[in-house]
């Protein structure tokens, strides 16, 4: 998620893991493991220059390389499973031979970090025996807050009928309100009716994009098909319009400046680093620019 500056996912043989984990924060210097695919073992300095010139892990190496401690989960045994957002150690990688399947997500963000854990659950578990078993894990926070995961209950939106049938445009004779649970069943969604016209619409874990009655009403469209839907001319006609603080903006531009003399510069211009220094081959000189994060 953003290139690992939200989630970072791992995947390990739980099998070789030796319980309770461990998420810490050490100096580079004190982390030794050997990473994945290799068999030298490194500390976090040294994983960093092993991977400067790799193609495919250095994008991610600025996440954490100026910070003086460096996230890293252990085991029992003070095997290192997981540098995150970098790599995973060597000792517990997954094998044609791996029956028992271990997923951690790191994340700054907790929201996101359940959406991926749940998504990756409900691909990965369907090709477990039986299907769709998972064991939950509890965490343990440093201030002593105990949270459960994964959280596999569903969502649940209460949308009225007539609002879905007014956002989609069909007419009632096109649409009538008893289809709506059918359509919605095409995508995942299943719709109870509770009475007054209302519906209570259950929401899976993979379907963390549908978050309010809109996306209810898109997706009973996708289901009856845009095509089906019939062309209406709008009962009302608008015209567009700056706003008032653009006219002004734009009065003072021209009049109380441009014509008094002076010369408009445009000197937000937003390029890379890279495209003015190095890839020039000039020397940077912070004084030259403004930088922007």
């Amino acid at each position: 998620c953003r290139r690992r500056t939200l989630v970072a996912i791992g995947t390990h043989d739980w099998d070789k893991v030796s319980p309770p984990l461990r998420y810490e924060a050490r100096r580079p210097e004190d982390i030794k493991f050997a990473p994945l695919g290799k068999s030298e073992v490194v500390d976090g300095n040294g994983l960093m220059k092993m991977y400067e010139t790799d193609m495919q892990l250095k994008k991610y190496l600025p996440i954490i390389r100026d910070s003086p401690v460096y996230p890293v989960i252990y085991d029992s045994k003070d095997t290192v499973l997981s540098l995150p957002p970098i790599i995973n150690g060597d000792y517990t990688k997954i094998s044609p031979t791996t029956r028992n399947l271990f997923i951690e997500c790191t994340a700054t963000d907790l929201t996101k970090a359940n959406v991926v854990l749940n998504t990756l659950i409900a691909m990965f578990s369907g090709y477990c025996d039986p299907p769709h078993f998972v064991h939950p894990v509890e965490i343990i926070y440093p201030s002593g807050e105990k949270s459960t995961t994964p959280n596999l209950a569903s969502a649940s939106i209460s949308v009225n009928s007539e609002d879905i049938l007014g956002l989609i445009g069909a007419p009632a004779e096109l649409l009538p309100a008893e289809r709506l649970p059918e359509l919605l069943s095409r995508m995942e969604l299943s719709a109870k009716d509770v009475g007054e016209g209302r519906l209570e619409v259950t929401v899976p874990i993979t379907r963390t994009d549908v978050i309010h009655p809109c996306d209810v009403a898109e997706d009973a469209a996708v289901a009856f098909g845009f095509n089906n839907i019939p062309e209406l001319i709008p009962q009302a006609a608008t015209e567009g319009g700056q706003q008032r603080l653009s006219v002004l903006s734009d009065l003072l531009r021209r009049e109380g400046f441009a014509q008094q003399g002076y010369t408009e510069v445009l000197t937000w211009v937003t390029v890379s680093r890279a495209e003015n220094f190095s890839l020039l081959r000039r020397e940077e000189d912070a004084g030259d620019y403004l930088g922007v994060r």
